[in-house]
């Protein structure tokens, strides 16, 4: 039986909207982090910094993985679609 590939363990939003809105959110919160760290300095607000970067990687990462799956299934299902269309064409009578 022909079982689809695991996930990764650190891929959480495994649906292409899900994983959009976390890189969406991880972006709007790297940005206000950056933002803070302009007026404040760098010193003040470093972990913060370093946290919103590490969660803006990953959720980065999360939606390429996402996105590359959902390539590989689309183009899996066109592919059995043609085949099937292919037998169906050769074993219609003429």
């Amino acid at each position: 039986m022909n079982h689809p590939p695991t996930w990764p363990l650190w891929v959480v939003s495994r649906e292409l909207r899900a994983a959009r809105a976390t890189l969406v959110l991880c972006i709007a919160s790297f940005s206000m982090v950056s933002a803070a760290a302009l007026s404040v300095g760098v010193r003040g607000i470093w972990l913060e910094l370093i946290l919103s970067a590490g969660f803006l990687a990953w959720a980065t990462t999360q939606w390429v993985c996402v996105e590359r799956r959902r390539h590989r299934e689309s183009a899996f299902r066109r592919d059995v679609e043609r085949y099937i269309h292919i037998l169906s064409r050769s074993s219609t009578p003429e």
